[in-house]
């Protein structure tokens, strides 16, 4: 139970609540974000979680601070590769499969054609960018982000992968495993109703078209109803990354991007917007 309740605090830091937003029950569109009478502001991520440490129950505030942090950074860091990298990145995924990507899914689940592949930037400068390769898990069994996150070096070597497989389970709730490097991660059976894919989509649809003035937000209000924004998460899909993600980035940092960039691929929003919503 304490778990549980760390899990939804900790999404609740993620998404709007301790950002001090109005009380959404939607996110805007990202395209009206220019349509607004935002005040400019230069604070950066790093100097807002310097002065606004997170707190959660059942962890530190550092640990918590840092892992929030860090899923900002991930997201703001992460661009889109060209073709070419992309079928580079593919090859390897298919040559690899049952070698050193052991998957406990199906290989006929795996939606290549609907993989996503980003480049993440590394900060200061130093030369340690990396590419993630997400492909989807398609199946009426699995909830529609269930994926397979791989993390590559920039010579097309694998780092680290994820597995994320959520399902139904027997209690009508959300059923979480997740796999890094071939090992079981996590098993977690929430107490969240189990929603099917076809209204989680619509759900994310009217995510997309809910809320399209801002006008009252600002300083760092402003800022985190961008990012929600800008990755199109609802809370009911936060409510999934958490559990999901959260051991990752407490033990493995590869592993964690691995998580983060899954869940940001599948969630189909502009990344790249990322970055304007901390020059608002």
């Amino acid at each position: 139970m304490l778990k549980n309740k760390f899990i939804i605090s900790l999404i609740a830091v993620i998404t709007l609540a301790s950002f001090i937003i109005p009380n959404f029950s939607m996110i805007v569109n990202a395209e009206m974000i220019q349509e607004t009478d935002y005040v400019p502001m230069t604070q950066t991520i790093s100097t807002y979680f310097e002065s606004n440490p997170v707190t959660v129950p059942g962890i530190n505030s550092k640990e918590a601070t840092s892992i929030v942090k860090n899923m900002v950074i991930l997201s703001e860091t992460a661009k889109e590769i060209s073709s070419k990298e992309k079928n580079k990145l593919m090859d390897v995924f298919s040559s690899k499969l049952d070698s050193t990507i052991q998957l406990h899914v199906s290989e006929k689940y795996l939606t290549l054609d609907n993989a996503t592949a980003l480049q993440i930037i590394s900060e200061n400068g130093e030369n340690k960018d990396y590419y993630s390769l997400t492909v989807p898990i398609t199946n009426e069994h699995y909830n529609l982000f269930s994926s397979v996150t791989v993390i590559f070096d920039m010579m097309y070597n694998i780092k680290g992968v994820q597995e994320s497989l959520i399902t139904q389970s027997e209690k009508d709730t959300f059923e979480i495993r997740t796999f890094s490097n071939g090992e079981e991660m996590t098993h977690q059976i929430l107490e969240d109703k189990f929603i099917p894919n076809n209204e989680l989509k619509k759900q994310l649809q009217e995510v997309q078209s809910e809320f399209l003035h801002l006008k009252q937000a600002r300083g760092m209000a402003e800022k985190a109803a961008c990012l929600a924004i800008v990755l199109g998460i609802s809370r009911a899909v936060a409510n999934i990354i958490a559990p999901t993600c959260a051991a990752a980035c407490l033990a493995v940092p590869l592993v964690c991007a691995a998580c983060i960039t899954g869940f940001v691929a599948l969630a189909g929003g502009a990344i790249g917007g990322v970055v304007a919503c901390f020059k608002l």
